[in-house]
């Protein structure tokens, strides 16, 4: 399941505008909590990088205090919700371990059932308008058009390469990897989420990326709901 994607308002609340932002007007804070902020919108553009520190930066405190606040309430018995400031990471975990396998790409498949700590969680970054993010993400499938021609450009031309690390021979081939490598760092990192001056994105066993397996149902469908509570909670790109 999704994240609401459309804001609702509140009876008497100055209706927000089709990309969820009113410019100079109070936010509904949260889709699924009808409430609003006391605090005018900040439109922050940002091209994302991978520098964790610029990102932990532009974290906006107030918005992760209230955001912090209506998780919390909407949390079931057994379930917390804390904020690392120092890494802007948010997280979401179940105070008792469930017995679980490891989904991880480099398991080796045989792995007994352990108890674990389930987890989820988002980094907290910088707002990026709906706006703006739909600019930002229209680049990136253009980068991503652009660099998938080069690859396989250097593929039909039998470039020596492991996955997409190539080993170029000639001076044409030099040139040719260095533009694609040149393609992939320009990919701008966008967060999936946004919460009045903050924006969020996955970092740690969303429901597409699961980091371990639950073997017992009840307690995995308990797992998937909490999910999915949060996750309405926030606005999605």
């Amino acid at each position: 399941m999704t994240a609401n994607n459309s804001p609702q308002s509140t009876a008497g609340a100055l209706r927000p505008t089709s990309d969820g932002f009113i410019p100079s007007a109070p936010l509904l804070l949260c889709s699924g909590v009808k409430r609003l902020c006391t605090r005018p919108v900040r439109t922050i553009i940002l091209a994302f990088t991978f520098l964790a520190l610029s990102l932990v930066a532009s974290a906006d405190e107030p918005t992760v205090n209230q955001l912090l606040g209506i998780v919390r309430a909407e949390l079931p018995k057994g379930w917390t919700v804390s904020y690392d400031k120092e890494h802007a990471w948010l997280e979401v975990s179940r105070d008792e371990a469930v017995l679980s396998i490891p989904t991880l790409p480099n398991g080796s498949g045989a792995e007994k059932p352990q108890r674990r700590t389930f987890i989820f969680a988002f980094r907290v970054v910088a707002a990026v308008h709906p706006t703006e993010y739909r600019r930002l993400s229209a680049e990136n499938a253009q980068i991503q058009k652009n660099a998938t021609a080069l690859y396989e450009e250097l593929i039909s031309k039998r470039v020596s390469h492991k996955f997409d690390s190539f080993s170029p021979s000639t001076n044409e081939e030099k040139v040719a990897v260095a533009q694609y490598q040149a393609l992939k760092k320009s990919l701008r990192r966008l967060p999936d989420f946004y919460c009045d001056a903050i924006s969020l994105e996955w970092s740690l066993n969303s429901p597409d990326y699961p980091i371990i397996s639950i073997t017992d149902d009840r307690i995995r469908d308990e797992c998937t709901r909490v999910q999915e509570k949060v996750m309405k909670l926030l606005f999605k790109y």
